[in-house]
């Protein structure tokens, strides 16, 4: 609920795009939750494929993560753009907008 209500206050509220704001409010808190397993689990994972063939992989963390963020940032940036529908003042603007939700 706080990142819903960052994202309404930096959006204002509007009813066409409550939706696309739950969306990106569910993203962020699903990205956080993401990153603390994988900093947990780490990036790489055994897995056996047969009786005796084993190998590794990216984890299934990493994948989530990776289609999520994606996500998130088409959304953040359709977002972005229905708020400011004259385009960037900056080129940083949009970086800015989400600065607060995601850490890199």
């Amino acid at each position: 609920m706080k990142e819903k209500h960052r994202l309404v206050k930096l959006f204002e509220k509007d009813p066409a795009i409550e939706k696309l704001i739950d969306e990106a409010a569910f993203l962020s808190v699903t990205l956080e939750e993401t990153r603390m397993i994988i900093n947990r689990d780490g990036v790489i994972e055994t897995y056996m494929n047969g009786a005796s063939q084993w190998g590794q992989k990216k984890s299934a963390a990493v994948e989530v993560y990776d289609k999520n963020i994606n996500n998130y940032m088409k959304l953040m940036k359709q977002l972005y753009e229905i708020g400011h529908p004259d385009g960037f003042e900056k080129q940083d603007d949009f970086m800015k907008a989400i600065k607060g939700s995601v850490r890199w």
